[in-house]
């Protein structure tokens, strides 16, 4: 590995911390300056949705001119937006929090990998460390002293980013995609975002709802996801050469799926939390076959517009969802999100299996992909 794939790869999962310490405090936060579940899922959805328009037009720009200044954009947007939403309390300030450049620094390491599987396994699996850092911190912490110290954190990311050379041939800016049928096939994957936008943004405040449970309570459960999937992670590599990428992903999404139906219906907090754990885990832990998959599929050139049209067809629906579940949570009807995702990831699944059934690529494959080599069927 090489020291721009390294600072790469911190540079990402460091941002970790952020995601486990926001997923336990963010909707609790709200919470305590006195908004309600409808109010607080629909800052969440909002939040989503921007990120993603500005998304669209950012990918365009990276792929012509390159991704590290956009990147570096980002991060200094995301210290704005945590500055105003954690230190000054201005509940809109979480509108312009991370918005765009996990899809840009995922392209970016994929210029500099040689085996792209293992670095995206590694960059998940260390990412899992910080979150639970970041769950660690969430639980602790007041609320003030951990916003300055994801600003902190941020400021880390950005100068790990600037410390890494981009050698980038300029584009002319291009609206088309040769990869577009390749893209098309992934809009499955909104019905994920649906589901996923209905009930995770708000899974903490489920918690506190149906169990009366604290935010340090919750704390242990969020640790113990995070290092599970940490160690799941490590394994996607394994699985993917044992089943192939497609089957790897869908056989744990299915276990997945089936965990999720049993959750609402725990009769007690611990119950609640294992499911809820083993559910994370067989979820999310063959994320990195999937995005191995979309840059094997993509050429380089487009690779930052793929991903970010593929984010976005995840992230309009997934926008709508807080306020959604939200709406749920606050007329007391506990089991109903857990319902509708989990029909809604079932049908996903389903889908995404008929539709790349044959796509799958050798776990090795090169990922500086030429166009003339980009799977389109």
């Amino acid at each position: 590995m090489n020291r721009d794939e390294l600072f790469l790869i911190l540079s990402t999962s460091s941002l970790g911390v952020l995601w486990g310490a926001n997923s336990l405090a963010t909707s609790l936060y709200l919470r305590s300056l006195g908004y309600d579940p409808l109010f607080i899922g629909t800052i969440l959805g909002v939040g989503i949705i921007t990120g993603s328009g500005v998304s669209v037009l950012v990918s365009i720009l990276a792929d012509a001119y390159g991704r590290k200044r956009f990147i570096l954009m980002n991060r200094i947007l995301s210290i704005l937006g945590i500055f105003a939403f954690g230190i000054l309390r201005i509940p809109f300030g979480y509108l312009i929090v991370n918005q765009f450049g996990g899809s840009l620094t995922t392209s970016f390491l994929a210029d500099k990998s040689k085996n792209l599987d293992r670095s995206l396994s590694l960059q998940t699996s260390i990412s899992q460390i910080f979150v639970v850092l970041g769950n660690i911190l969430g639980g602790l912490l007041q609320f003030r002293v951990l916003y300055a110290l994801e600003i902190v954190t941020l400021l880390i990311s950005l100068v790990l980013v600037l410390s890494v050379r981009e050698n980038y041939e300029k584009r002319e800016v291009s609206f088309g995609l040769k990869s577009a049928g390749v893209v098309g096939k992934f809009a499955v994957d909104s019905l994920i975002g649906l589901g996923a936008g209905a009930l995770l943004p708000l899974i903490s405040l489920w918690f506190s709802l149906a169990f009366k449970v604290s935010r340090l309570l919750l704390t242990p459960v969020f640790i113990a996801s995070q290092v599970s999937l940490s160690l799941g992670t490590l394994v996607a590599p394994k699985l993917g050469e044992k089943f192939g990428k497609i089957k790897a992903i869908v056989y744990t999404h299915v276990i997945a799926i089936i965990l999720l139906f049993l959750i609402p219906f725990s009769p007690t907090f611990l119950i609640a939390s294992a499911l809820y754990v083993m559910r994370n885990v067989s979820m999310n832990m063959t994320s990195p076959l999937f995005s191995s998959l979309v840059l094997q599929l993509v050429p380089r050139e487009e690779r930052g517009r793929a991903q970010t049209l593929i984010q976005l067809m995840d992230s309009i629906p997934r926008s709508l969802g807080p306020t959604l579940g939200g709406y749920f949570l606050s007329l007391g009807v506990l089991w109903v999100p857990f319902v509708f995702t989990g029909t809604l990831y079932s049908v996903s699944t389903g889908l995404f299996y008929y539709m790349f059934r044959e796509s799958n690529l050798p776990p090795r494959v090169n990922p500086s992909n030429s166009p003339d080599k980009v799977n389109n069927g």
